[in-house]
């Protein structure tokens, strides 16, 4: 049998060049994937920034609903890390990962409840406070209360100025808040810390509005020698509605 001379370095030096091309390849895909998924580019220097702001307060959420983000955590920090060197592929990658063990984090903590009802509450405290989704439940509450009071209590002046009016403010400002919530849920996938504080406050300010907004009109359509009732309540209603817009969309 003849042996060719250096045939068997030659195979192996290919399959070696080869090995090394596929585990080339391979990197390449599997951080533009990385990199897609997120929907970032590969230089997203702030914008890695808002996630990595946004990963630190699902952690509070989810420390404060006692599950364990042991190792979350810690991806997280080596995130921050190979961020501020700079180092933005290694800081995506160990931010996706943070975001995996928060996610098991939470999945797994049924296994650490005492009861199904406990766990079912743990969960709900923590999506609550993950997209303070409370702002969407304080809207609804605020919605329905105001339509009661304009039910029950439309008769009733102060200073010869129907309360109605400061209600139907009030029921523009709710809905405003409900319009609000949704477009932020859409747009950035969770409520800001500046607006929950001003959706909160909207409601009462918006019972002045429509208190000045009766006076206002009444006194328009009395020069003009008109008074169509439905005209003044539609009039407070886009009062309450229009302030509480103008107030959700200025800067914090």
């Amino acid at each position: 049998m003849i042996k060719l001379p250096g045939l068997h370095s030659m195979s192996m030096k290919s399959q070696i060049d080869d090995l090394y091309e596929l585990r080339k390849n391979y990197e390449t895909l599997f951080k533009d994937y990385e990199t897609s998924k997120l929907n970032m580019p590969s230089s997203p220097y702030s914008d890695l920034t808002r996630e990595l702001n946004r990963l630190r307060q699902d952690l509070q959420a989810a420390q404060s609903c006692s599950i364990d983000i042991k190792c979350s955590y810690d991806f997280y920090i080596l995130s921050l890390k190979e961020f501020n060197k700079k180092n933005n592929e290694d800081a995506i990658l160990y931010y996706d990962r943070a975001k995996y063990e928060l996610t098991a984090a939470v999945n797994d903590s049924e296994r650490n409840a005492t009861s199904r009802l406990r766990y079912f509450s743990q969960k709900i405290s923590y999506l609550l406070r993950r997209y303070r989704l409370e702002v969407v439940l304080y809207g609804i509450i605020t919605t329905i209360t105001f339509g009661i009071f304009i039910y029950k209590y439309s008769n009733v002046n102060i200073l010869d100025v129907p309360i109605w009016s400061s209600f139907f403010a009030g029921l523009g400002a709710s809905l405003q808040i409900l319009y609000g919530t949704a477009n932020d849920l859409f747009k950035e996938g969770r409520i800001s810390g500046y607006k929950r504080i001003k959706y909160f406050t909207l409601p009462f300010a918006s019972i002045i509005v429509g208190y000045m907004a009766y006076l206002i009109s009444n006194a328009v359509l009395s020069v003009i020698d008109i008074y169509p009732k439905d005209l003044i309540v539609l009039f407070c209603f886009l009062a309450g509605f229009v302030i509480s817009y103008v107030l959700c969309r200025s800067a914090p």
